[in-house]
């Protein structure tokens, strides 16, 4: 066991472990981790010496609501009467990391509406070209063959149903 000589009573609100706990033996927060993390067995302590100090990010498990919260950790080691002794300062940043999660999540439905809005355009470009561009070679046509009016005919029934065609894609879009 590694006794602790202070623990804040906020670490029973922040991981739902009594303070007093922490404080017989330090390394309950090891039970903590969540098992799928790769640092789980990791003791970022060894080897840190007397005036060092090292900072890591760290996700513990709330121990009664099972919420997983994030920390920064820093630890500085010192000797007192000859024993290596650990500061250990541990800063919430679970708000900090929903944020930042949200804002990723806001980042990535924001690029797929744009990827949608992309792909509805292209294709409606296209859907609203096809009409248009027979209306005006019909039209074309119709003013080439003017003295045909079998042929004017033709054309002008071709054009109300490019029109009508290009008209009901547009209420469609609207709508």
């Amino acid at each position: 066991t590694s006794k602790t000589d202070y623990v804040s009573p906020n670490i029973g609100r922040l991981l739902g472990i009594p303070w007093k706990k922490v404080r017989q033996d330090v390394h309950v927060l090891a039970e903590l981790v969540p098992q799928n993390d790769p640092d789980r067995d990791k003791n970022f302590l060894e080897g840190l010496s007397r005036g060092e100090q090292r900072e890591w990010d760290a996700a513990y498990l709330h121990q009664e609501t099972r919420e997983l919260r994030w920390f920064h950790i820093i630890a500085m080691g010192s000797e007192v009467e000859g024993r290596t002794k650990y500061i250990l300062v541990m800063s919430d940043r679970t708000a900090d990391k929903q944020i930042n999660q949200a804002l990723s999540d806001a980042v990535a439905a924001a690029e797929t509406a744009n990827r949608a809005k992309s792909t509805f355009l292209s294709n409606m470009s296209h859907d609203i070209r096809t009409p248009m561009n027979a209306i005006v070679g019909l039209t074309a046509i119709a003013g080439a063959n003017i003295e045909s009016q079998d042929r004017v005919i033709e054309c002008l029934s071709k054009i109300t149903e490019s029109s009508r065609h290009l008209l009901g894609l547009i209420n469609e879009v609207l709508d």
